[in-house]
């Protein structure tokens, strides 16, 4: 067996194991996927605490995922084990069809930290991934990540809570500056096939 695959299976493993027993327990990913998209759900005891101002992609998606049990913790064990699943699968995509190491890495370095920090960001994570291969994925990524279609008020809660001062500093739970670290990279692989095109481009003028 080619000997950087059977790395690449160890580096793996070891991120699924530390996403399966390590990782915080994100419960609200349950209620927030089955609750009808940009409405209030019930996260800490009571309805009307927080909002999920993604696209109807992602609402699909982890709704999915998440529909095997209708006991929360079960149902996002059940759920957590598939993304581990689809994550290796896109990774062993992205290691067939790319010739950067350094491509690879960045990816399994940024799903690890989605794995364990942020799993309701891995579907246009994943997507915007894949976008190296078949850059339509892109409009994929941005349909999973923006509440597209959703009323004013969302984006507005997006532009005054999610892109606010106070919860790039605050939210994460326990963990500080946690979308100063969780948004950028989200955001720069959902434009993944722009940034290369700007590079292939700029690097063809200098070497024009």
């Amino acid at each position: 067996m080619n000997r950087k695959l059977v790395l690449w299976t160890y580096f793996q493993t070891g991120k699924i194991v530390m996403a399966l027993v390590f990782a915080p327990v994100l419960i609200w990913i349950i209620p927030a996927s089955h609750a009808p998209p940009w409405t209030y759900y019930w996260s800490t005891g009571s309805w009307g605490t927080a909002v999920s101002p993604y696209g109807l992609l992602w609402y699909g998606f982890y709704r999915l995922l998440s529909s095997f049990s209708d006991n929360w913790n079960m149902a996002y064990t059940i759920m957590n084990v598939d993304l581990c699943i689809i994550d290796t699968l896109v990774f062993i995509i992205i290691l067939r069809y790319s010739t950067s190491l350094k491509l690879s890495w960045a990816y399994y370095l940024s799903s690890f930290f989605l794995l364990y920090f942020s799993p309701s960001d891995l579907l246009p994570f994943w997507l915007g991934a894949l976008a190296v291969v078949k850059w339509p994925n892109m409009l994929l990524a941005l349909s999973a990540k923006l509440p597209l279609g959703a009323p004013l008020w969302v984006w507005g809660y997006i532009w005054q809570v999610s892109l606010g001062a106070h919860n790039f500093t605050q939210t994460g739970g326990d963990f500080p500056f946690f979308n100063v670290v969780r948004d950028p990279i989200v955001g720069l692989w959902m434009v993944s096939p722009v940034i290369r095109w700007l590079f292939q481009t700029i690097n063809g003028w200098r070497t024009g």
